[in-house]
């Protein structure tokens, strides 16, 4: 909002006499002194009143821009492309993610998140809207400040990373199952570095090579444990680099 629109609301919100607001606190709101209005200047008081309808409108609009912004903000992190108006978004929404919840942990925001994109007991979308702004902000929009917004589009890209990546698992899981493998057999391992091309990789591992698995990392912890834990980390990030040339972006071996 402008600062004139934040003026005048925090002056409403203050206001404790109708007179005071409407003759000091709601013209020094929009820029103009209240003495302007001493002397017959009919100028002044046009003036104030036009700013303040403007402003009004301002204040009036600002809720519905702030629900059209995260509906296209969650167009953009969360699908491949645009979905029209705001029942498009939802129907979209809701057919891409429902059911992921199910490759998700039990305790956390993402599967939380996944159930709430794929709702479909709201009555109205704006309500559906309404509610996963909520729990983007952690407060109704309607009570937002600005430390919510930029908390909620923080997170908004934060869980649409670990929706991808879920996506990932989520393809080769019923491929590991068919295969007679448990539920544990897919994993989904990632580096991001600054200034690096992020390394991911999707495999599906036999009871065989996970057990093997378990036992080269318990010999190789042996061999780290005399070194700190940042150091540690660093060690099997390397590790992870000498695998690059084989295990790039969307990779999934059998």
């Amino acid at each position: 909002m402008s600062p004139e629109a934040e003026r005048v609301r925090a002056a409403f919100r203050q206001a404790k006499r109708p007179g005071h607001l409407l003759f000091d606190a709601l013209p020094r709101a929009c820029g103009i002194e209240p003495a302007a209005f001493s002397g017959d200047d009919a100028a002044a008081v046009e003036q104030f009143i036009s700013r303040l309808i403007m402003v009004l409108r301002e204040l009036s609009g600002a809720y519905p821009q702030l629900l059209t912004h995260w509906q296209a903000q969650l167009g953009q992190h969360l699908l491949d492309g645009p979905s029209g108006d705001l029942d498009g978004l939802r129907a979209a929404l809701a057919r891409r993610y429902h059911g992921l919840d199910r490759y998700a942990p039990q305790q956390g925001t993402v599967g939380a998140f996944i159930r709430r994109l794929s709702d479909t007991h709201f009555e109205t979308a704006q309500a559906w809207l309404e509610s996963v702004m909520t729990l983007l902000g952690n407060a109704p929009p309607a009570k937002w400040r600005e430390s919510h917004r930029v908390y909620a589009e923080l997170r908004v890209r934060e869980l649409a990373t670990q929706l991808r990546e879920l996506e990932q698992l989520c393809h080769v899981l019923p491929e590991a199952r068919a295969a007679g493998l448990n539920g544990d057999a897919a994993v989904l391992v990632k580096l991001v570095e600054s200034a690096q091309a992020d390394i991911s990789r999707v495999i599906r591992l036999t009871p065989g090579q996970r057990q093997a698995a378990d036992r080269a990392a318990d010999r190789i912890a042996g061999e780290l444990h005399s070194l700190d834990d940042a150091t540690q980390i660093a060690v099997v990030a390397a590790l992870l680099r000498r695998l690059a040339p084989v295990a790039t972006l969307g990779d999934q071996p059998s």
